[in-house]
């Protein structure tokens, strides 16, 4: 049953209601025209927006700046956008705590201001893009490429603030690590892409910046390029960063990577390393050494870091696999989009994390059917991350018990299925079941 638009004006007023117009001309087509944008001020409003849908069972979809809405399964029959791209305004900020509340809808961009004045920054470092809010990055669980250091919103989100399916609200954690009390089911919002509740606060962990950063590149050769940094993982080296790339592709005909060049067959290796100046500088005379690799200019580093970040993240006319592997798996992902995919596949590595991106102008369904099945035979999972935008995006179903899991926290928390269908891979990264099914959190 559609939502008449008009009639969702008179109800929650036309300043906060408009019709499906996003921001990127990408999502034009992915939901009608006369589709309701709902956008309120407060957290009440929230409320009697999801209690007027789940009294109505009108489908709802979570936004914030609709940067993430391409990941996760599509939504199906959305008949309502719910956003919180009015409530972005940072409540609490405790330099001296490292510590920071906020509303979902604050955008990363504004974080990184306010943090930046005392030298701070949010770890996880997601690629922020045009406006990606808060809580979109939570919900998504976006980390960037320093997960090797500084891990993903799970290790630095201290609570949350959240409005269920039903209208009601609930907190969990707190706003300092020795304030968590009961089961930190904040943990299990995260990665959860909106399937759940709605994020409208969050409570962040900020890191320092580091003194000093500085990059190593260096080429290495397939066949013994998985055991020289195994070595270096190893050792006492502590790097950010260990990013493999098999670059083929002209757009990393640049500076830094021009030095390191030899042919195509072999991977090329972006190292990050941060923390106290002279420490650094220790460690990227002995990287450079130990694989006869070269240090990169501060200006030039700066410029090929940013490119390296935007690697994932969605571009028209490009599909985008993500292949999870063991932490260092890393190269069964690299070899097989080689093998398979051949020049046309530029594939981005994240050594000792096990995640893997790969860019593809096109994607044949035989290739494509054959690299998820060469992968799957070493316990890696593929899912089509993104797709130029034509329904023509297929993911991976979870694992069996992964779907059982899925299916009692979908039954629990939306037991209408108003919200959006649960992501392809077990939400919440690993949160216990216990901490799922057991209700003691604190209800307003």
């Amino acid at each position: 049953m559609s939502v008449d638009l008009v009639r969702v004006q008179q109800l929650f007023g036309s300043e906060c209601v408009t019709g499906w117009d996003p921001p990127d001309p990408a999502l034009h087509g992915f939901l009608p025209a006369e589709t309701p944008v709902v956008a309120p001020h407060e957290i009440a409003e929230f409320q009697e927006v999801m209690r007027f849908a789940s009294r109505e069972k009108h489908r709802v979809l979570p936004a914030g700046s609709m940067e993430h809405l391409y990941l996760g399964a599509p939504p199906d029959g959305v008949e309502l956008v719910l956003t919180t791209r009015r409530m972005a305004r940072v409540l609490e900020y405790e330099p001296s705590d490292q510590t920071l509340v906020a509303q979902a809808g604050t955008t990363l961009h504004e974080i990184a201001a306010r943090a930046g004045e005392f030298g701070q920054h949010l770890a996880p470092d997601p690629w922020p893009g045009r406006a990606a809010t808060l809580g979109g990055a939570c919900a998504a669980n976006r980390f960037g490429l320093t997960r090797l250091r500084h891990g993903t919103w799970r290790d630095c989100v201290l609570g949350a603030r959240v409005v269920h399916a039903d209208g009601s609200t609930t907190r969990s954690g707190g706003k300092v690590v020795k304030n968590v009390t009961g089961y930190d089911l904040a943990k299990l919002y995260l990665g959860s892409l909106g399937s759940l509740v709605f994020l409208v606060e969050v409570n962040v962990r900020l890191a320092q910046r580091p003194q000093e950063v500085g990059y190593v590149v260096a080429r290495l050769a397939p066949a013994v390029a998985q055991q020289r940094l195994l070595e270096l993982h190893r050792g006492w080296l502590q790097p950010a960063a260990l990013l493999l790339l098999s670059a083929s592709a002209p757009e990393f005909d640049s500076a830094a990577f021009a030095q390191a060049r030899h042919d195509a067959g072999e991977l090329l290796l972006f190292a990050r390393f941060e923390g106290q100046r002279a420490v650094v500088r220790e460690q990227l005379e002995e990287c450079a050494q130990q694989l006869d690799g070269a240090e990169v200019a501060p200006d030039v580093a700066a410029s090929e870091w940013e490119r390296l970040r935007r690697l994932p993240e969605p571009e028209p006319h490009l599909h985008v696999l993500r292949v999870s592997t063991r932490a260092v798996g890393v190269f069964d992902a690299l070899v097989a989009a080689r093998e398979v995919f051949g020049a046309q596949a530029t594939t981005l590595a994240l050594f000792g994390v096990g995640t893997s991106f790969v860019r593809l102008a096109a994607v044949e369904s035989e290739a494509l059917a054959a690299f998820r099945e060469r992968l799957q035979r070493t316990g890696a999972q593929v899912t089509l991350q993104y797709a130029p935008a034509d329904g023509a995006r297929r993911l991976d179903p979870p694992p069996a018990q992964a779907a059982s899991l899925q299916a009692a926290m979908k039954s629990l928390f939306d037991p209408g299925a108003l919200l959006r269908p649960m992501p392809s891979v077990a939400i919440g990264a690993g949160a216990r079941a216990e901490e799922a099914t057991e209700e003691r959190i604190h209800r307003e």
